[in-house]
């Protein structure tokens, strides 16, 4: 609400992770994105300015589409090709937040994931309260089994490109250890040794039981039905991630600040998919 009130004391951290994770384009995203993540961020940052520090969780894909490798001042990058409003709005928040640092001395820490999945290594493994990008990809075929197995479904992918997912404790451990390292003000928090994206979607396919599929280098022309729905509901939110050029980043600061092996993600798919399935996609576990 923009009469928030917060009066903060000055020893107070300020952790701001809630947004909406709408991944779709066209006014209706725009629209959701623009309240939520970019008015809705405003007005807390201007509740909470006599705080100690604002830290904010981005993500890793607010440099959009990038062919070189990626660092983690994104203020070296000088040219962003977004893929949706959400990837626009978390950067021009960072910009935002760069800005009343230079003119008010707002401190702050961007900190930003790359896909989060569920638990790797603490207790309740494989948890996670949310069904959402890759376990809202996996749900659309688990509902739609039947005719996806009957009439075969072709996706749209890069055959070679890969998907950067980290388990959300691993995120946590880090998000910690940074935090205490106030000469970090910018971090990708991503995955050292991304998964094969053809990889890693075959396997959810197959975990909710989905075995007449292949994955296509193109889009195809002429789509049977499953395939009409999969490229109207879903697709227009994923695709341009599963389908894009590989992103390459520099992780070699978020790696110095953990001692653990990183977990391997696409081993754990069907784990990690299994809980879903339990939960029947219920999400608030």
């Amino acid at each position: 609400k923009s009469d928030l009130e917060i009066v903060p004391l000055e020893s107070t951290i300020v952790i701001h992770s809630a947004a909406s994770t709408n991944l779709f384009s066209g006014p209706g995203a725009e629209q959701d994105i623009l309240e939520n993540n970019q008015i809705g961020t405003y007005n807390i940052i201007n509740a909470v300015k006599g705080c100690e520090r604002f830290i904010f969780i981005s993500t890793a894909f607010c440099c959009g589409i990038q062919e070189d490798e990626i660092p983690d001042e994104f203020s070296q990058i000088s040219t962003f090709n977004f893929r949706n409003p959400y990837e626009q709005a978390k950067q021009v928040v960072e910009q935002q937040i760069k800005k009343l640092h230079e003119t008010e001395e707002f401190p702050y820490q961007i900190l930003r994931p790359s896909i989060v999945s569920g638990r790797l290594y603490d207790t309740g493994l494989y948890a996670t309260p949310k069904f959402d990008v890759f376990y809202g990809w996996a749900k659309f075929f688990w509902k739609m089994k039947e005719m996806a197995n009957k009439q075969g479904i072709r996706i749209h992918a890069n055959l070679t490109g890969t998907l950067n997912i980290i388990p959300v404790d691993y995120f946590v451990k880090v998000s910690l250890n940074a935090m205490e390292d106030n000469s970090i003000q910018e971090l990708n928090i991503v995955d050292h040794t991304p998964s094969n994206s053809v990889s890693v979607l075959s396997t959810i396919l197959e975990t909710v039981g989905i075995t007449n599929f292949t994955m296509v280098d193109k889009m195809p022309s002429d789509l049977n039905q499953i395939e009409k729905m999969y490229y109207r509901s879903v697709s227009p939110a994923l695709t341009p991630y599963i389908a894009s050029n590989n992103a390459k980043y520099d992780a070699s600061r978020a790696k110095s600040l953990h001692s653990m092996d990183q977990a391997n993600v696409r081993q754990h798919i069907p784990e990690l998919i299994g809980f879903a399935l339990e939960q029947n996609f219920v999400e608030g576990y």
